[in-house]
């Protein structure tokens, strides 16, 4: 069994993304991580899925929730973040932060595969401003 992490797997995005992926990979089993675990609004294939598991946590407190995950996992995807925010400060903590813990658990974790998804690129230049601010700030 193929072991995937999505961290932020309850929101649009990953949803989808887990449902067609359940659709093409008889082996892959998916943990997804997020604040509020299984979301109570959910697509019909999701809502007893043997191979999902929901995890409701606390991303930033990794102490507490390291040792439910799996070993190995194959891949780490980050799916955290948001198209907008009040000010640059609080944009950082959703898009930058969560980065840092993906990084961490990959680390300790020894993940070798990982990505970062963002629905965000495709804003007009003026909207972009702390999304463009936030991504040169990580690399």
């Amino acid at each position: 069994m193929k072991n995937v992490i999505l961290m932020g797997g309850s929101g649009y995005i990953g949803t989808h993304l887990m449902e067609e992926w359940l659709k093409i990979d008889s082996k892959v089993q998916i943990i997804s991580l997020s604040r509020n675990g299984k979301p109570d609004k959910l697509l019909p294939s999701l809502v007893n899925h043997k191979r999902v598991k929901w995890m409701a946590i606390d991303i930033f407190n990794m102490d507490s929730y390291l040792s439910e995950l799996p070993t190995p996992v194959d891949l780490l995807i980050n799916l955290i973040g948001t198209a907008d925010g009040k000010d640059l400060e609080s944009f950082m903590k959703i898009n930058a932060e969560p980065v840092k813990v993906m990084i961490e658990l990959m680390d300790r974790l020894s993940i070798s595969k990982g990505c970062f998804i963002s629905g965000r690129i495709g804003m007009p230049l003026t909207i972009n401003y702390f999304w463009l601010q936030n991504k040169r700030l990580k690399k």
